[in-house]
């Protein structure tokens, strides 16, 4: 995707080898003559729907950077949750939230296509969930 990025006049970057090589995960249950890339789909599956409707307007990139914002605002705002749910007290919620909402690694891989971020959420929110016991939760939940 990046050879498609939008770069300003006299944008010179990082090198990088284009296409770019495998990255190949080494296992003793394949022949050495096969190779498999070791990421799951699920964070482009997650991607794709930003990426399309970025598409239509020309900003397939900004589009998808927007969605992983989203999702780390999103995990900011259940740390915060979960401080609040098991404290009762706001001001503990806000000692919690701050430090870690703009601090690395949230605030940092918000701009990249990591999985860290969804994983975090749905840590945080599993973790929220599972707090408040098993009768608040629905068969949904």
């Amino acid at each position: 995707f990046y050879k498609l990025a939008p770069h300003p006049e006299g944008f010179v970057g990082i090198t990088a080898p284009y296409p770019l090589p495998p990255h190949n995960a080494y296992t003793p249950a394949r022949p050495s003559s096969e190779w498999y890339n070791f990421h799951w789909p699920g964070l482009s599956l997650a991607i794709a729907p930003a990426w399309v409707i970025g598409g239509w307007f020309g900003l397939w990139w900004p589009a998808a950077v927007v969605f992983m914002c989203i999702v780390g605002a999103l995990v900011a705002v259940n740390i915060f949750l979960l401080a609040y749910e098991m404290t009762g007290k706001r001001w503990i919620a806000w000692a919690v939230w701050a430090p870690l909402a703009f601090s690395s690694p949230l605030m940092t891989y918000t701009y990249l296509i990591f999985t860290e971020l969804p994983t975090g959420l749905m840590l945080i929110y599993s973790f929220r969930r599972l707090a408040m016991g098993w009768r608040a939760n629905g068969p949904l939940r």
